[in-house]
């Protein structure tokens, strides 16, 4: 009887090792790099997640006003959301030993806008495999009655009650369904798009900088395209295509961090430096990188335990690959592995000297679509044009030549934010593109470069002047 116990205790050790073994590191993927049995684990998961009741409390994190505060529209928007995501990713892996290696996917929303420009594909969802496999939204699949979420209503809304969403809870109260836009009729807008994603992480001199253009574009622009439950500022966590959005502004943080390293070097890289980390003021605290995370729900002590081993300093967060056991890297393809590879050189004729490679634990595919590659031309046709025309600032160029080819020659229009989402989120100002846009028509921003046109026709048969 004994032999038997130690043999069946060293076959327990040997499968709990196997399993640390198996996962001795947490690497992110794209949804779309998923193999059909990751994406049926992840969505069995995320519905165990909801039947146990940790999907809601996570869920009432993020829904707390004052947690809410800290949140958004502040410099620690990347930072806070960073634990955020590590926190629900540690509650997936602890809900049973076949979701112990599971990690969190990323929505290559700017590989997909690649596809939509490639005309390979028409709306958001016929774009996007994560919409689909996550439920999907159109007039054909399942619904349920509308109710609040939270208190929040959302009124013209379609509750999709297709799996996984038909687990969804909110406490105690088990609607079964969660409040989505109508995909199948909405469309990319370029502010998702390569060029304005390579603005927004490049453009700013500070780590605050980076941060608000991060947050309002692409950030903001893809929670009021998919709207429904991720339009409201609150409440967007009863979606779980939140985590895949959120885990690929994240990949942009990780992004930005490894180009500012690669130009400073790791030891210059601290927290004293605004590159790295800048402060600001949230209500009335001053907020700096020794500042502790703020986290408030009256759910908070059922979730704590995911949180432990964290850094909870702000200045903890700024490398992902150091978070202790709870450390992670990406793995990164098509436009977003060449943005992680060549940085600010990315898609122009400045020679980049970083060689291709698993760099500081990432693993990186070099680009290798035919569509990347028009794109690519596309984009140093543009550079050439100006370098030829003796016009700077051609990022910027790029941007208005692309806005131009979403208005007239794709499916969708070039549109601002809605007012509702403009009212609950703050904001203040014209959507990015719509603003360009704007700005190209009225002539106070034209395009400077004589021969767009005919750049947009030979590599995307089209114009974009009319």
């Amino acid at each position: 009887m004994e032999e038997f116990l130690f043999k069946l205790l060293c076959i327990a050790l040997l499968l709990i090792l196997n399993v640390e073994s198996a996962c001795v590191s947490r690497t992110r993927k794209a949804w779309d790099n998923y193999s059909a049995a990751d994406k049926k684990l992840f969505i069995k998961a995320i519905t165990t997640a909801m039947d146990r009741g940790f999907y809601s409390d996570f869920l009432a994190l993020h829904a707390d006003q004052m947690t809410n505060q800290q949140a958004h529209n502040t410099c620690i928007f990347l930072f806070w959301h960073r634990i955020f995501l590590v926190g629900f990713e540690n509650m997936l892996q602890s809900l049973a030993p076949e979701y112990a290696c599971i990690t969190l996917p990323y929505y290559d929303y700017i590989q997909h806008n690649l596809d939509y420009i490639s005309q390979r594909c028409t709306d958001i969802q016929s774009c996007s495999s994560i919409l689909r496999d996550l439920g999907g939204s159109s007039s054909t699949l399942p619904a349920a009655p509308l109710q609040t979420i939270r208190s929040y209503s959302f009124p013209g809304f379609r509750c999709i009650a297709s799996p996984p969403l038909n687990h969804f809870c909110d406490g105690t109260d088990c609607m079964g369904c969660v409040p989505r836009g109508q995909w199948t009729s909405t469309y990319f807008n370029p502010d998702l798009n390569f060029n304005r994603v390579k603005q927004s992480i490049f453009s700013g001199t500070s780590m605050a900088m980076v941060t608000a253009a991060i947050e309002l574009s692409p950030h903001d622009s893809m929670h009021d395209t998919l709207s429904g439950a991720m339009a409201n500022l609150f409440v967007s966590p009863a979606d779980p295509v939140f985590y895949g959005h959120h885990a690929t502004i994240d990949v942009l943080l990780t992004i930005y961090h490894k180009c500012l390293v690669d130009d400073i070097g790791q030891e210059a890289a601290v927290v004293d430096d605004q590159r790295v980390f800048e402060g600001c003021t949230v209500g009335s605290r001053a907020i700096t990188a020794a500042s502790r995370v703020f986290m408030r729900s009256s759910r908070l002590k059922n979730i704590q335990k995911f949180f432990d081993g964290l850094p909870m300093q702000y200045g903890g967060l700024i490398d992902a690959t150091k978070l202790g056991n709870s450390s992670y890297t990406y793995e990164l393809s098509g436009l977003l592995g060449t943005l992680f590879t060549d940085c600010k050189a990315a898609g122009t004729r400045q020679r980049s000297s970083r060689k291709l490679t698993s760099a500081y634990g990432h693993v990186v595919h070099p680009l290798s679509s035919d569509d990347g590659e028009t794109f690519m031309s596309w984009r140093r046709a543009i550079f050439d044009a100006a370098m030829e025309q003796k016009i700077p600032n051609v990022e910027d160029e790029v941007e208005k030549i692309m806005v131009m080819l979403y208005e007239f020659c794709l499916p969708g229009k070039v549109t601002d934010y809605s007012d509702a989402f403009k009212k609950q989120w703050g904001i203040a100002r014209v959507r990015p593109s719509k603003a360009l846009l704007d700005a190209i028509q009225d002539g106070t921003n034209p395009i400077r470069i004589s021969n767009w046109t005919s750049i947009n026709e030979k590599y995307y048969q089209c114009p974009g002047n009319k």
